[in-house]
């Protein structure tokens, strides 16, 4: 993809998104040849879906919170961009996806969680989860169990659950959790990027290599380092089967 358009929401988090974006596709000497703001709470992108289309972009990058998302992507899909312009979506979300179905297919961004990383840990906590729930873990739910799987083992390593001894273990502390693992003293998380694709069947394979540890990156002064694990989607709405892929980058 060459040329890029941003959509972002007309509040601080879809202005900043658009604006780090914009340097970053700039930087890699390709083109934005569009931007616009819709206000929260937007009903109606029929104009914006025709900027997009008019402006001849290869790819549209969105910044939509939630609800907003959903209703773009699925006017989008009605209108046929879809298959016109690729969806970039800062979180592509599990709710998402159960909302809009069909209208997400091509879409591609990044999830802090998806529950189909590949690792023992994540396999545990995802069937103990649908057992539990009934349902597969989205990303919050990931983020939160690891979190506080983190802070009662810190608790424990300390032996009390006073402040300043558990924030004093817990500096230079590492977990292994279910996305892999995560380092405290380097600000260094697993990170994942994700493409959503139709047309799979039930009972694909599901392949990963092992998880980069963070320690063995190259590491420039200053730099939070994340290993990225990424996702390709392949299946059926509601029935998706995963397979993942591993790269990495610093972000300043």
């Amino acid at each position: 993809m060459k040329r890029f358009f941003a959509l972002g929401s007309d509040y601080a988090w879809g202005r900043d998104s658009v604006a780090s974006f914009t340097t970053q596709i700039t930087a890699a000497k390709k083109d934005i040849v569009g931007t616009d703001y819709p206000p929260v709470g937007t009903k109606d992108f029929a104009s914006y879906i025709a900027k997009i289309r008019q402006s001849k972009a290869d790819g549209v990058y969105l910044a939509l919170p939630g609800q907003d998302a959903t209703i773009y992507l699925k006017q989008a899909h009605q209108f046929g961009l879809n298959r016109e312009v690729k969806p970039i979506m800062e979180i592509l979300e599990l709710e998402n996806m159960k909302a809009v179905g069909d209208a997400m297919v091509g879409a591609i961004g990044s999830s802090r969680y998806p529950f189909t990383v590949d690792t023992p840990r994540n396999k545990d906590f995802v069937k103990r989860f649908y057992e539990l729930h009934g349902v597969y873990p989205d990303m919050f739910d990931g983020e939160t169990y690891e979190g506080l799987e983190w802070l009662a083992q810190v608790i424990q390593k300390a032996g009390t659950d006073d402040v300043e001894k558990v924030i004093d273990t817990w500096e230079d502390s590492e977990l292994r959790g279910p996305r892999g693992p995560v380092l405290h003293a380097q600000v260094r998380s697993p990170g994942r990027a994700a493409r959503l694709r139709g047309g799979g069947g039930e009972g694909s394979q599901v392949s990963a290599p092992h998880s980069q540890d963070p320690r063995d990156l190259p590491r420039r002064e200053g730099d939070a380092e994340v290993p990225h694990r990424g996702l390709l989607v392949a299946g059926r709405p509601g029935r998706p089967a995963w397979r993942t892929w591993e790269s990495s980058s610093s972000t300043r």
